[in-house]
This record gives structure tokens, sequence and C-alpha cells, in this order.
């Protein structure tokens, strides 16, 4: 219930009262009659307390909140850290969620674990890589909240690789990664805009194209592939697979009877796409001395399959020493009028991938076929295959030249 009291400077009665937040109010009745300032203090009160049932709790929070602030910016003591605490209290009365707050290290790695269940292992190895490298480049600011992040940090960080000799392309794959990784913070309402949107992309004029094989080189090439690798260079040569693809094939994918191969490459595995893939003679010839599998689920390489494509017991180490054997010259130079040498052509297991294309385009396969037969396109396709579509893809197939 209010009450009334008089000030020692004043002649009019004042009153106080108590809101249901727990607020006390006090104000002036504006009457030196005691008895008229009683009934203007209940008035008062009354239309106090209608006014707060109209007004939510947390309307009241949010109001409170935002006087707290007006109090503590007037003395200047509205820091950072309070300013987190006010604006976290505001959302949490508004929506009944609490607020985080992250620095760059802690989003970075929210960021990298929501990858886990959500891309293939070779990316998140990539993603995991470019995150180091970015977070390093910021140093004691890693620490510091996302908030202070702004476009020079990720221009920088982009000049930096590229000051280390690498590619246009690479300087761009890190921009882009660090751009999906700000778009998610302004997705959770973590930033109001993302800082890297702005930072533009380099111009690729240097990257390293990845230059087919010629039919000698093939050859040779087989010749030196030893064990297992002859089998997955065959795959490269007649299925432009992808080194991973072809070294974790499995039994299940492979059809002798039908002359097929149906497999799901691990690139695109996420989104379910099937590679349906004419096996050309010559490859057929190779499975059929393969040992017959005590599984469907067994890998047909299986002193290979698991494998990772890096370092120096990696896959990629193997296929180059089978280059160097083969006497294979793994990358095209270009002598500069200043005598510099200047890397413009590499090969790589990859570049049979490339080989498998330009043959099929060498041999009048048309453009949408060479796409199908590489895994270009859409998900679940591979699955309606009519025979005559079958029919046309072995067709496409068997206009590769024989390799033995």
């Amino acid at each position: 219930m209010a009450s009334i009291y008089r000030k020692k400077d004043s002649k009019k009665w004042h009153c106080s009262y108590t809101l249901p937040s727990g607020k006390r109010v006090y104000c002036s009745t504006g009457t030196t009659n005691r008895a008229e300032a009683m009934r203007e203090a209940c008035k008062i009160e009354a239309r106090a307390l209608a006014k707060a049932k109209e007004t939510s709790a947390p309307q009241l929070v949010v109001l409170d909140q935002l006087n707290e602030a007006s109090i503590l910016a007037k003395r200047g003591d509205l820091s950072l850290d309070r300013a987190r605490e006010i604006v976290a209290r505001i959302v949490a009365a508004s929506t009944g969620r609490e607020l985080r707050f992250y620095t760059a290290k802690e989003w970075g790695d929210e960021w990298l674990a929501g990858k886990l269940g959500s891309a293939a292992k070779s990316s998140q190895s990539t993603y995991s890589s470019i995150m180091r490298g970015f977070l390093a480049h910021l140093g004691p600011q890693a620490n510091e909240p996302i908030e202070y992040l702004n476009e020079s940090h990720f221009r920088e960080y982009r000049d930096s690789i590229r000051k280390r000799k690498r590619t246009a392309r690479t300087c761009n794959q890190a921009l882009k990664v660090l751009r999906g990784w700000m778009r998610m913070a302004v997705n959770h309402g973590h930033l109001a805009r993302n800082p890297a949107a702005s930072v533009p992309m380099l111009l690729e004029t240097d990257s390293i194209e990845r230059d087919p094989y010629e039919s000698e080189e093939l050859e040779r090439m087989l010749t030196a592939s030893e064990g297992s690798w002859k089998g997955v260079v065959m795959l490269g040569m007649y299925g432009g697979m992808r080194l991973r693809d072809a070294t974790n094939l499995r039994w299940s994918s492979v059809d002798l009877d039908d002359g097929l191969i149906r497999f799901r490459p691990l690139k695109t595995a996420r989104r379910k796409t099937e590679v349906v893939l004419p096996i050309h003679p010559c490859l057929e010839v190779y499975l059929k001395t393969l040992p017959l599998p005590l599984h469907p689920s067994n890998f047909l390489f299986s002193d290979l399959a698991g494998k990772s494509t890096g370092g120096k017991s990696g896959l990629s180490f193997e296929f180059n020493a089978i280059l160097v054997r083969a006497k294979i010259e793994r990358d095209r130079v270009r002598v500069e009028p200043d005598g510099k040498r200047v890397i413009v052509g590499r090969r790589s297991f990859h570049s049979l991938r490339h080989t498998f294309a330009s043959m099929l385009a060498n041999g009048g396969v048309s453009e949408g076929l060479r796409m199908e037969l590489a895994g270009h396109k859409t998900p679940d396709m591979a699955r309606h295959y009519t025979h005559h579509q079958i029919d046309t893809l072995r067709k496409a197939v068997g206009t590769l030249p024989d390799f033995r």
C-alpha cells in the first residue's frame, strides 16, 4: 500500500509505493492537504499497478536493463563486459535462450565441430588447416571477441598466404572457407555482418594446370605400376576415378557379369551421388585376374584401402614414385626471359581424370556423356539409367584406347 511523507524543504506531500518487480517508486502528490495527499497516493499507486499488469515481465526486465545501461553510461562505467551481461539478460528475457559470446578461437572450434558430421574427412582436414593458419595469424587477438574481427584481418591473412608463394587459387580457397565461417556467425546472431565478405578474390592467372598424360606415358606408367597400383592406375585411366575412390573400391561395387562399376565418390558422398561406369575390356581382363573375395564388402586393394593421400607414406607419395620409375616428368616448366623457371603444369594421379576426359573427347564422345562418366551430375540420377543409356555409356568407354 502507498504511504505519504513530507520532505523538510517542501510543503507538499510525497508518496511512495512498490511495483510488482520490487522497485520502490517515489513521487509528489501535488497537494499540501494530508487527506487529499493520501487519496492521490492511492490513485497514483493504482494507475501504476494497472500499467504494470499491462506490461509483461520480460518487458520489465528489458526496461530495467536499458535503464541500468543508461546509468552506467552516464557514470562512464559501461565496459564491454558489463554491456555483454546486459545484452545477454535482455535476450534471455525476450527469447528464453541464453546468449553466448565467442572469441575467434572459440567460434573456430565450434564451427569445426559442426563440420564433423556434415563434411567429408578431406574437407574437414582442409577446414581445420585453414582455421589453424588464420588463428595463428591473429596471434593474441584469437582470444578476443569475434566482433573485433574486421576486413583487414582477412585481407592480411590472404596476402600472407600469397607471400608464401602460394597460388591465387589457394588464397581464394582459404578466403572462401573463412567467409563461410563468418557467415555462420551472422546466421547464429553472433555478428551483424560478415567482415570477410568484402575482401575480394584474387585473379587466378597463376594457377597450375593439371596436364593430361600422353599415350606412351600411360604405357610406361602401367609397366612401372606394381601390385595393387596397376589396378588403381587402370581405374584412373579407364574410369576417371579419384585416387581414394579407386583405392577404397569394394567388390560390392563391381558387377563383372553386367560389366559395370557402381560407386559413390567420396567427394560427393554426402549428396549420395552414384556413378555408373562401364568396365573397359582391358580393365575387365585385369579385374578377372584378381582373387575372388570372401565377402562383397571386401576391398579390391586391401593394402591401399584406408590410406591417406598426404605424407611420406601416403598414396600421393607412392604414386609419385611410379612416375619416377616410369621416367615421367611431373612438372611442366616455362623459362621466363629473365631466366626464372615457372611451373605452368603439373601431373599427379588426378591428371588421370583429365586424361580420361581428354581421351573420351578425342573419341568423339559428347560433353554431356563425358560429364556423366566423370560423375558430374545431379544426385541419384545414375540410379535411373535405362538400358539404352547404359549401352550409350558403354560405347563411350569403348572408344578409349587399349593399354595392357
